[in-house]
């Protein structure tokens, strides 16, 4: 199993916006890797967590641009 910060770096690193690419290759392996960070959280109540957390960043980020303030950016140090 990852460490706490292995996960994190994994959120941080994810192509969050995978589903608005016109290539197919940046999609599948986008969509790929969503679902192996959704079976991780199955694996760790924290995981999911933050992996909750991370998505209500993001999604905001769509909603209210990146200048957003309703949902602040998820540190590591917030789950250590």
């Amino acid at each position: 199993m990852l460490t706490t910060e292995e996960f994190f770096q994994k959120l941080r690193w994810h192509d969050w916006y995978y589903y608005y690419s016109d290539d197919y290759e940046v999609y599948k392996r986008g969509h790929s890797e969503r679902g192996e960070l959704e079976m991780m959280c199955r694996e760790s109540e924290l995981f999911a967590t933050m992996f909750s957390d991370y998505l209500a960043f993001v999604n905001a980020c769509i909603t209210s641009g990146p200048e957003q303030d309703e949902v602040p950016l998820p540190k590591l140090e917030d789950y250590l």
